[in-house]
């Protein structure tokens, strides 16, 4: 897929409901939507409604939030905005790697091909340990 250009997959991700496990983390605790967006930062239960349902995605400061508040990485807490996360990035990654392995062999271009490398396995293997 070239740079800018969207799949048909692509699109239909980006309009598909992204499971979360906020509610789960909200009843565990006892808490209404209510009390959870107050501890977010809102006067009312709309956004924490939004955000468990998966109909929009949470900023980085509510990501935040809720790792300190319930104690789990990003991508436990919102597993299918990490897979298409990754998904994305692994994209990006491998032909930027085969752009740098047909340039001129130095020191530099080697560290970035190695890093990429690097990159794309941690991607390979947190996709199977989320299998």
């Amino acid at each position: 897929m070239q740079p800018g250009h969207l799949s048909i997959a692509h699109l239909q991700l980006k309009q598909l409901p992204m499971f979360n496990y906020i509610k789960a983390h909200r009843k565990n605790w006892g808490l209404t939507q209510r009390e959870l967006g107050y501890i977010i930062g809102f006067d009312n239960n709309v956004r924490i409604c939004h955000l468990e349902r998966g109909k929009k995605r949470p900023t980085f400061n509510e990501t935040i939030i809720f790792e300190l508040l319930f104690d789990k990485a990003p991508g436990r807490m919102f597993p299918d905005i990490y897979r298409q996360i990754t998904n994305e990035l692994n994209d990006r990654l491998i032909p930027l790697e085969a752009h740098f392995r047909e340039l001129e062999r130095t020191q530099q271009t080697q560290a970035i091909i190695q890093r990429l490398y690097e990159v794309r396995l941690g991607i390979e293997k947190a996709k199977s340990h989320r299998r």
